[in-house]
């Protein structure tokens, strides 16, 4: 029993309630039922014994009482090398599976694309499984101590939380799993391989046939131990992932229940308890948001492959047992966490209750934790298990994972059907297997009231770079490239100010010169041939894809050219920004970050080059199109060399300006990124006190990235569009077989730019409203005001920081990049791929008729 938690009250026989309606002296609450006291970690330590032992956690938490007899946790090491090595050893077999799993049906190619991307997923969950929960190990302490903070509340307004047997069912459930998952390993990975094979086939009786046959004993032990490693982990973390969601689903039950006998007076003391079970569920998330994200796909996928299977009449008895444990397992998890969700944000049902009370009155603090506790539980993303930022578990978001299931579902049964059209009956060929803030805990404060600001370094300290310095190397290359017909130079300081202008550089040649590329990229866009014949549907994906490149460059050199104006006022802004952070002490150090940059926008030169000749000169011969057709006279073959040697040029510009922009975009979201991070990971360290600073400061970023948008906001808009497009297109051509190294190599280029400079992007957009999390916590300060304009402000500001697409990069205003974003638009991907796939099989059934 967790004894820094107070004694449990006898409970009133008369009146069969937890607490009477105004709770008011510890005399009233003697109304609470007698039942176990149990901690989070007496909770959780049936998971955190079984996951030591079967090597998934390589550290224990120990309970102690420190000198002022408070209780606190602390990891220790169980055999942490041993299980580190086991666990890259099993990170090696899991890859080592992938690539040679074979396939599952014979003659149903679909089902074994299906198949062979359920089990990579499965493989690449396991190891996310072993490995996160390693990465955050440090956190639990925190978590329990939150958790600890908590239910000593709850005693403070009369709740208790009755775990009851959940402890014991929680031991029951894991001792299970672990017999489950020997049973599940051995039928699915052994009955059909026969175990006994290595020690049969005993024809050669010398000393080397001995010796194979012990390596393979040997070999075989080794791999029974990962692969009973790898399905214990697997069962086990799912189970660990809903404990952990019962208990946050039933601290938000237990409030929404219990407030109902409350009246409005209590209304600031259950906005502090609620918005703790938050920040608990936050730190929770941190634990297993990677393990949720990977999951959450591999539930997708794992659930269409065997809908399939099952429709298929190929399933058996044992894959129905599997499945349905699979989607209990599921339906558990996915079905708490959503409700955790709802349960989160049904507190607003009892605020708009205390609000409409006649009586209901606040003092200005509360009043401004009232705004800032309003708009989190009204923002229906904000409260709930996510998957690293790209999506919250809500019931609409299981509707439309469910919809999307059976959308694919439907595809691929079509699929199905044409390969049957092809082959005789299927046959399946063996069992397949199932694939922080640091926070000051002694005081009902968040944070420490004699916490004190560390001084602001010296320049000696760190480097003092701004936006100009990190950018100037690409202004001076695109000056040279043509790609700007304009210089920025920094003027001379006065008072610690710092002005930029614009100078004009061979600005009528280079503008010439871009009217010439407009021209002559609509001119190869209206041209351009197919690049697979016999194929329609990819070449009118090819024709669409080269069409928005085309559209792509000539918007890059153009909108630049608009918007140069906002330049100087850009640098501006950033330095003010920089001079602001170091007033608050916070410091930002980009010395290598110019030579990074210089050093990616020289090997974009380079690289362009290559990427040009072959995609333009390589088939059809660089060499032969310098030939002159002597036919043709000198007149007419002077003309041909001229043409030839401007289109060289031509296409050269236009693929360093595709590379040039996709880099400078880049640069631009990870300054941006930057500023953020620094600004989060500072904040963690003030009090309430620097509300307001804080505040303007981030609006001041935010004013910044606003500024930024307008400059390539045009370009973001249909780089995007050519992104989905061009993505589709060669997915389609690798699928095929049609691709070659070179090709590989050049679209492992572009999806490695698209990965930094929309990961990045979408990465800012959660930093931008990540300080949410801060103010919040500074909210729940006891001693927590603000006057009437910083109350006006902080309006606005949460307002703002709220809505998930008020901060970020965005095309034209149609978008803005975030999680849920890339989500859409990497399932979009994958449901064109899948459509244009059925479109080539279709052709080649009427091609080989």
């Amino acid at each position: 029993m967790s004894r820094d938690l107070p004694p449990s009250y006898p409970m009133d026989d008369v009146n069969d309630t937890y607490f009477t309606k105004y709770l008011e002296s510890p005399a009233d609450k003697t109304a609470l039922k007698e039942t176990p006291v149990i901690s989070l970690f007496e909770y959780l330590e049936p998971s955190f014994v079984v996951g030591k032992y079967l090597g998934l956690f390589s550290f224990r938490i120990v309970e102690e009482k420190n000198h002022e007899g408070g209780i606190h946790w602390r990891i220790k090491s169980s055999r942490k090398v041993l299980k580190l090595f086991l666990k890259c050893l099993l990170t090696l077999y899991m890859g080592y599976l992938s690539v040679t799993e074979k396939p599952k049906v014979l003659g149903l190619d679909t089902m074994n694309w299906l198949w062979k991307s359920t089990f990579c997923l499965f493989a690449f969950y396991v190891v996310t499984m072993v490995w996160w929960l390693e990465l955050y190990n440090q956190e639990w302490p925190r978590i329990l101590k939150k958790a600890s903070i908590i239910q000593k509340e709850f005693y403070e307004m009369g709740i208790k939380l009755n775990f009851g047997y959940l402890p014991r069912i929680t031991l029951i459930v894991s001792i299970f799993h672990i017999f489950f998952s020997a049973a599940h390993c051995y039928i699915f990975r052994y009955l059909d391989t026969k175990l006994v094979n290595p020690f049969q086939d005993s024809s050669s009786n010398d000393v080397s046939g001995s010796c194979q046959q012990w390596l393979g004993v040997v070999t075989l032990a080794c791999t029974t131990v990962l692969d009973l490693f790898a399905w214990n982990a697997w069962h086990f973390v799912d189970t660990f992932r809903s404990t952990l969601a019962i208990y946050i689903w039933m601290l938000y039950r237990a409030v929404n229940n219990r407030v109902q006998d409350l009246g409005p007076d209590k209304l600031v003391e259950v906005m502090h308890l609620h918005t703790k079970i938050t920040d608990l569920l936050r730190s929770i998330n941190r634990i297993i948001s990677g393990v949720t994200f990977v999951g959450s796909i591999l539930t997708i996928i794992y659930t269409c492959y065997y809908g399939n299977h099952f429709l298929r009449g190929l399933g058996t008895i044992e894959r129905a047992i599997v499945f349905v444990h699979f989607l209990v397992k599921n339906i558990t998890f996915y079905g708490v966490s959503a409700d955790v969700n709802a349960k989160g944000h049904a507190i607003t049902d009892w605020m708009e209750n205390c609000i409409s009370d006649k009586e209901f009155k606040l003092e200005d603090s509360g009043a401004s934790k009232l705004i800032i506790f309003a708009s989190q539980v009204y923002s229906k993303d904000k409260i709930g298990f996510d998957g690293l930022g790209f999506f919250t578990i809500t019931a609409p978001f299981l509707t439309a994972v469910i919809s999307g299931m059976a959308t694919y579902t439907i595809v691929i049964t079509q699929f199905l059907d044409q390969d049957e059209k092809s082959t005789s009956q299927p046959k399946v060929l063996s069992m397949d297997l199932s694939p922080s803030i640091i926070l000051d805990y002694r005081n009902t404060n968040y944070f420490s009231k004699s916490l004190k600001i560390p001084p602001v370094r010296t320049t000696k300290e760190t480097s003092n770079m701004g936006l100009f310095d990190c950018m100037r190397p690409y202004f001076v290359i695109g000056k040279y490239l043509g790609i700007f017909s304009f210089g920025i130079e920094q003027g001379s300081k006065d008072d610690d100010k710092i002005s930029w202008r614009i100078e004009s550089s061979r600005k009528g040649f280079v503008l010439s010169f871009k009217s010439v590329l407009t021209l002559y990229m609509g001119y190869l866009a209206f041209m351009e041939k197919p690049q697979v014949k016999g194929l329609e549907v990819m070449d009118w994906i090819w024709k669409a894809s080269f069409c928005f490149f085309c559209a792509y460059i000539v918007a890059a050199v153009w909108w630049f050219e608009m918007y140069s104006q906002e330049w100087p006022k850009i640098f501006q802004k950033a330095s003010k920004i920089q001079r602001k952070f170091s007033m608050i002490g916070i410091n930002l150090n980009f010395r290598y970050f110019p030579r990074i940059t210089l050093i990616i926008s020289i090997f974009h030169v380079l690289f362009s080059i290559v990427h040009c000749y072959y995609a333009r000169y390589w088939s059809k011969g660089f060499i032969n199109q310098l030939q002159i057709d002597s036919s043709a006279g000198i007149w007419g073959g002077i003309q041909q060399w001229l043409k030839f040697v401007a289109s060289i040029i031509l296409n050269y510009f236009a693929w360093n300006a595709w590379h040039f922009v996709d880099t400078f975009r880049s640069t631009l979201a990870i300054y941006v990124w930057l500023l953020y991070r620094a600004l989060n990971i500072r904040v963690k360290d003030f009090g309430s006190g620097k509300l307001e600073e804080v505040l303007r400061l981030h609006s001041k970023i935010t004013d910044l990235l606003r500024s930024i948008n307008s400059t390539i906001s045009g370009v973001t808009f249909i780089g995007s569009i050519h992104m989905v497009i061009y993505s589709c297109f060669y997915l389609n051509f690798f699928i095929h077989g049609y691709g070659t190294g070179r090709r590989g190599l050049l679209f492992l280029h572009f999806l490695l730019k698209t990965v930094i400079i929309y990961g990045v992007s979408a990465d800012v957009n959660a930093k931008g409203q990540a300080i949410t999390d801060w103010i919040e916590n500074c909210a729940a300060e006891k001693d927590f005001k603000l006057d009437f304009n910083g109350t006006n402000r902080l309006i606005i500001f949460t307002s703002k920081v709220y809505s998930k697409d008020s901060i970020g990069f965005n095309g034209l205003g149609f978008f803005t990049i975030t999680a849920s974003f890339l989500t859409a638009v990497i399932s979009g991907i994958v449901t064109y791929t899948i459509v244009i796939t059925q479109f080539l099989e279709q052709n080649n059934t009427t091609n080989e008729v």
